[in-house]
């Protein structure tokens, strides 16, 4: 429990962790596999957070310009709490992004979405002139830039967006960059912005 909660402001659910605990990692995945779930991944959520609330069917209808999958909706659940969810697997802790059924390096199911605090080094930037209409979005006044970041603390985990308040012309690769939201289609949309700007 954190400092200054009490007992009945936290709420525990099953099968929908964003953490597992500590001990169960060191524990071999074989002995894991044989103790019932509820041994093993009960984790705590703060009650009151907007993704609780929201069922799957609401989730894909506030983010309709999107595909979403059972692998993909805790990544989505999370944006509505304004945290960037990056699965981790349970076995091998490597972290993988997009959201996969199974982890690509051991082939474990036992993914959890785990927030990361979206530090990190542009890899790729683009700018473009033209492309699909999305809000605030007007090639009219110039490129947008569009960028891919190695994320800090996620190995060889990248991830897409784009870069605000800051001239087009210096949104450059190498910029050192941290994770931002703004309200896109209504919603908490991920955006990045120079480190420490």
């Amino acid at each position: 429990m954190l400092s200054g909660e009490r007992e009945h402001d936290m709420v525990y659910k099953e099968k929908e962790p964003l953490e597992i605990l500590a001990t169960d990692f060191a524990m071999p995945s074989a002995t894991r596999a044989k103790r019932p779930v509820h041994q093993t991944l009960f984790t705590f959520h703060r009650r009151g957070t907007m993704s609780e609330s929201v069922s799957d069917a609401d989730l894909v209808e506030r983010f309709p310009w999107t595909q979403i999958t059972h692998d993909s909706k805790h990544h989505f659940r999370g944006w509505l709490d304004k945290q960037l969810l990056i699965n981790r697997c349970g076995d091998c802790s490597k972290f993988h992004h997009p959201p996969k059924p199974v982890c690509p390096d051991c082939w474990s199911e036992n993914l959890v979405p785990t927030a990361i605090d979206g530090k990190g080094t542009v890899h790729l930037a683009m700018h473009l002139h033209q492309g699909a209409p999305a809000p605030g979005v007007d090639y009219a006044q110039g490129p947008h830039p569009v960028v891919t970041v190695d994320l800090d603390g996620a190995s060889g985990v990248r991830f897409s967006s784009t870069v605000v308040d800051l001239p087009v012309e210096e949104v450059v690769i190498g910029l050192p960059v941290e994770l931002d939201w703004v309200e896109r289609y209504g919603h908490p949309f991920p955006v990045f912005r120079k480190r420490g700007g």
